[in-house]
């Protein structure tokens, strides 16, 4: 509706113009040679009518460099569409070959081709309508697009909450994790993203005080770029509440404003949602930013450490150091 009002815009001001020039330039012409060069009314009408056909190219040029722009800006959209659709067309063209080769209206290869169709459609709807996705986290954290999230270099801020229970176990002991940490700390010294920002919620405040932490803490204090507050659990609780969020909380992270993950843990297994739900992401970013900015709340990193302690050292620091009781 913008588009055909702007169209309109024009062509009415490119007639106006052109009748302007085809009345005003004679004029002008006559004054300027004392009265010794006359346009005749014919040749005011061809001025009028070259007039308009030149604003109506520039016109033109106009909205085709909009067309062009428009085009840039959707080609990857498109350019995904058409991937699905390839992807859409090879199963079905595979799935009529199965088809041909039932011997029965029960075929035990159709009906389960059928019955995975039904559970992607329900998925796809179900995503295509919540805008929310619930997935394992080794899914996505193993993933080699993290980038792509962040429509630019300045965007590119991932924020989360780790939340800290037992000091006598592991920090990365779930592969998942360690490979997504370890990833996003090198992409943030190599450049490829601006910053990460997390607030460590820790179950006593006594942690602070362990090896294990200490270590942790002097990674966040000598890496510029990644930077840390921390908050006790009774605190972080009462926070949420407050803002009438869960108090059981689990971890969540956001990339930017474009997407939010939540952390759940189903049977062992590290699960998660994905949600690009505009509402939520910005009630996310507000409880996190809230913390962030509350220094009364949480504490800035209390480590002294000097000497650089890169990811690999923290990793293998880590999965390498026995507590008192000789467990990792």
């Amino acid at each position: 509706m913008k588009e055909v009002k702007t169209k309109i815009g024009f062509a009415i001001i490119s007639l106006l113009l052109s009748i302007l020039i085809g009345t005003i330039l004679p004029s002008l012409v006559e004054y300027f040679s004392n009265g010794k060069v006359k346009i005749l009314l014919g040749e005011q009408i061809l001025i009028g009518i070259c007039s308009f056909i030149a604003i109506s190219f520039v016109e033109f040029l106009y909205f085709y460099n909009q067309s062009l722009q428009y085009i840039k800006k959707e080609y990857p959209l498109w350019e995904l569409a058409n991937k699905g659709d390839n992807l859409l067309y090879n199963i079905r063209t595979n799935f009529h070959k199965v088809i041909q080769d039932a011997k029965t209206d029960n075929d035990i290869f159709v009906l389960y081709f059928e019955k995975e169709f039904k559970k992607l459609q329900r998925k796809i709807s179900e995503v295509a309508e919540k805008k929310e996705l619930f997935i394992a986290a080794d899914y996505f954290l193993n993933a080699e697009n993290l980038l792509k999230i962040f429509p630019t270099y300045d965007e590119s801020v991932w924020r989360y909450v780790w939340k800290i229970e037992n000091v006598e176990h592991c920090l990365f002991k779930e592969h998942s994790w360690r490979q997504f940490f370890e990833k996003t700390a090198k992409m943030v010294a190599q450049k490829k993203m601006k910053e990460i920002k997390t607030i460590i919620v820790l179950n006593d405040q006594s942690f602070i005080e362990s090896t294990r932490i200490k270590k942790l803490l002097g990674f966040f204090k000598t890496n510029d770029g990644i930077d840390c507050r921390l908050i006790s659990m009774e605190s972080y609780a009462t926070v949420c509440r407050l803002n009438s969020f869960e108090t059981s909380l689990s971890d969540f992270g956001l990339y930017g404003h474009q997407l939010l993950f939540i952390e759940k843990y189903q049977e062992g297994e590290v699960t998660g949602s994905f949600s690009k739900d505009i509402t939520q992401i910005n009630d996310y970013s507000r409880l996190f930013d809230g913390f962030w900015e509350a220094t009364t709340i949480t504490d800035e990193n209390p480590s002294k450490e000097i000497s650089k302690i890169d990811v690999d050292t923290l990793i293998k620091f880590d999965l390498n150091y026995k507590c008192e009781d000789g467990k990792n």
